[in-house]
C-alpha cells in the first residue's frame, strides 16, 4: 500500500447518527447527584443540558426500583393470605 505525502482533503457524507445513553451509570446515587450538581453550577448550556438528561436517567432508574419493590411487597402480601 502506497502512502501519500502531505495533507489530503476529503469529505464524508453523514447518513446516520446513533446515540448511546451512558451517564455515569456505574456510580452510586450520591456520586451521581454530585456530578449533576457540579454540572449545574457551570455557566455552559451544554453542561446544564447533560445534568438535566442525567436527572431523567436517575429518575427512570429510581422509578424502576420503586416498581420492583412494590411488586415484591404485593407478592409477599398475597403469599400470606389464606387460600
Amino acid at each position: 500500500m502506497m502512502q501519500t505525502r502531505g495533507i489530503v482533503a476529503f469529505e464524508i457524507e453523514i447518513t446516520e447518527i446513533q446515540v448511546t445513553e451512558k451517564s455515569s451509570h456505574n456510580r452510586d446515587e450520591k456520586n451521581h447527584q454530585n456530578i449533576i450538581s457540579e454540572l449545574e453550577k457551570t455557566k455552559y448550556f451544554q453542561s446544564i443540558a447533560v445534568a438535566n438528561e442525567m436527572k431523567k436517567c436517575l429518575l427512570k432508574i429510581l422509578l424502576k426500583i420503586i416498581i420492583y419493590n412494590l411488586q415484591f411487597i404485593i407478592l409477599s402480601y398475597l403469599c400470606t393470605l389464606p387460600s
